[in-house]
């Protein structure tokens, strides 16, 4: 997901969604980073085809939370995640990026996508 650039934060919405964007963009580094550190499969681009990833990516995250002694509800929950978002990919396939980023805009200042905080960190800066 691509960020709102600087010159055109014009809406509190807009900071808002860039500030969500960067927060997720973070933990999805620092967990691709734990499973870096855990499987030497992940440490280099992993050669397969597209399809399988998400199934490779998956597994060793079950994997990881068995091995901290993760429960198997923690795992059943990242399967549920993951085919949420094989849905959400399949419907973005037919929309431009454009219309996606705004349609997250709106989400995350609506009622059911916004955090509470968030508004008290998007206007500290």
């Amino acid at each position: 997901m691509t960020p709102f650039s600087g010159d055109r934060l014009t809406d509190e919405a807009m900071k808002t969604y860039n500030y969500r964007v960067s927060r997720a963009w973070r933990i999805v580094e620092n967990a691709f980073g734990i499973l870096q550190e855990r499987f030497e499969l992940c440490q280099k681009g992993i050669q397969v085809q597209p399809k399988y990833i998400d199934n490779i990516i998956l597994a060793c995250t079950c994997l990881h939370n068995f091995i901290i002694g993760g429960t198997s509800t923690e795992s059943q929950n990242i399967a549920s995640v993951s085919i949420n978002l094989e849905n959400d990919n399949n419907m973005n396939n037919t929309l431009d990026g454009m219309t996606v980023r705004e349609m997250y805009k709106d989400y995350f200042k609506s009622d059911e996508g916004s955090i509470p905080w968030q508004n008290d960190i998007v206007n500290r800066h």
